[in-house]
């Protein structure tokens, strides 16, 4: 889809990381496609690379039984009818995932996948300085209510020269 990375583009991104990788996203539909749907050596055999050298993938999708998710969607199904029917896939989604995190530990690796589910969606801070400038500033941080608590994902301050750029 536009302004997704492709699998090689995806690859290359987490194949350096040294302790976790944290996927969020609402359905993690595509990323579940990754393992199902593709050859193994596309994704797959890059993760299990990942685990057997320590590092953590964690996976946070919305609860397909939430509340919230059911009105998520029932608002987006205003705009893109269609996504009443994505609301309906959550829960073989989140089975799949499980199914996928049941194999992956399996192996005995070091690095675990986790899957977690949320109700309460994530909020950020965003801060630009001179965005259309060369020398500008960014910075990006990412807060989620996850058991109980409130958890700072992702801290990111960078120039606009650092970011890595994502054509939409």
């Amino acid at each position: 889809q536009e302004g997704r990375r492709s699998t090689s583009e995806k690859i290359q991104f987490i194949k350096n990381a040294k302790k976790e990788i944290i996927e969020v996203g609402i359905r993690l539909h595509t990323f579940s496609q990754y393992f199902l749907s593709r050859r193994k050596s596309e994704f797959r055999d890059h993760i299990v690379d990942l685990l057997k050298k320590g590092v953590n993938m964690k996976c946070l999708m919305m609860d397909p039984y939430s509340e919230m998710t059911k009105l998520y969607f029932m608002d987006r199904a205003k705009a893109l009818s269609e996504e009443a029917k994505a609301y309906e896939q959550m829960p073989q989604i989140l089975e799949d995932l499980k199914k996928i995190k049941g194999e992956l530990n399996q192996m005995g690796y070091p690095g675990r996948f986790e899957l977690f589910t949320y109700e309460n969606f994530p909020y950020n801070h965003y801060m630009m300085v001179d965005p259309d400038e060369n020398n500008g500033k960014f910075f990006q941080v990412i807060f989620m209510a996850l058991e109980g608590r409130i958890v700072r994902l992702w801290k990111f301050g960078k120039t606009r020269q650092e970011l890595p750029s994502i054509p939409i």
